[in-house]
């Protein structure tokens, strides 16, 4: 898994490309560009297999779900598509989040079959 290095904050894209989405007072879309590579048998679907989340700087954990989300992202992880062993794919995640949450926040990927025991942490800079 590699993220970018660097903090983007999407709010701007994101308002570009659709523009019905309001954000909260104080909230802004934390967005991330990734690369998965899929090391598993057979194929993987890296959106379906990963999850996401964000913890802010004061410790509130932002899970990414469908009931809040950054509308339509430039080149989505969920339009990456399925892959086979040693192929990767990239696109962006992306969460709302408050404002006074995001510098020195962590973006943290795990796997949705085992949340627990397979957590990576990416350092916001």
């Amino acid at each position: 898994m590699v993220v970018a290095s660097g903090l983007y904050s999407g709010s701007g894209m994101v308002a570009e490309v659709h523009k019905v989405v309001r954000l909260e007072l104080d909230t802004v879309y934390v967005m991330v560009p990734l690369e998965a590579t899929y090391r598993g048998p057979d194929e993987g679907t890296a959106w379906a297999e990963l999850g996401f989340k964000f913890v802010g700087s004061k410790g509130n954990i932002f899970y990414l779900n469908v009931d809040d989300n950054c509308g339509a992202l430039p080149q989505p992880l969920i339009d990456a598509g399925n892959v086979y062993a040693g192929a990767s794919v990239q696109g962006n995640v992306c969460k709302s989040v408050p404002s006074d949450q995001v510098a020195g926040g962590t973006w943290i990927v795990f796997t949705v079959d085992d949340p627990d025991d397979s957590e990576t942490f990416f350092r916001v800079s």
